[in-house]
């Protein structure tokens, strides 16, 4: 999906998930991406030729620390209250010019990533054994840590892309609903 305040979309379907795919829709592109984590993707976007500068979507990060909270409810409340806080920023923004919605994030929302790379460095997460599903909830924003704080930068940036993932279940469920047709 596009930006917050011009949104697009742009589909090109490929058989196969190798990087040949992004490599030719993306040739020449400058802005931000949007990308799963596929290493596809992310040798295309991070390539030492590129100008694109990679987001990280906020829903995944959310998805992974909720999921871990049935095993560790204690140690994901903190992180997923902070989530909500930014979703809530981000609800009161609707409607709102991208330059009045990029001084909302840069005053609370950053406010708010302040306390959660506090909370990432501090022993809760520290002691986040790699391999439980809560450790790889702490990785997976630690390693996206820059990417995920991209959208604070412009006002027309969206924090995630459940936008475009809504579009692709579509495409989906329509693939498969269609096989047999005809």
């Amino acid at each position: 999906s596009g930006l917050v305040d011009h949104p697009y979309n742009l589909f090109d379907f490929r058989v196969s998930r190798h990087r040949d795919g992004p490599r030719d829709v993306l040739r020449g592109y400058g802005g931000h991406v949007m990308a799963d984590c596929y290493s596809g993707n992310l040798s295309v976007i991070l390539a030492p030729e590129s100008k694109m500068t990679r987001m990280a979507c906020w829903s995944h990060a959310r998805r992974h620390m909720y999921e871990s909270r049935i095993n560790f409810a204690r140690e994901t409340a903190l992180p997923l209250a902070l989530m909500s806080q930014l979703y809530d920023i981000e609800r009161r923004a609707v409607g709102w010019t991208a330059e009045q919605r990029r001084q909302l994030r840069q005053r609370d929302s950053v406010m708010i990533l302040e306390r959660l790379r506090q909370w990432l460095d501090g022993p809760i997460a520290g002691d986040a054994l790699p391999k439980s599903k809560f450790g790889k909830s702490v990785n997976y924003i630690r390693n996206h840590w820059d990417a995920l704080q991209e959208f604070t930068q412009d006002g027309r940036l969206p924090i995630d892309n459940n936008a475009v993932e809504a579009l692709m279940k579509q495409i989906a469920t329509g693939r498969k609903n269609w096989l047999f047709l005809g």
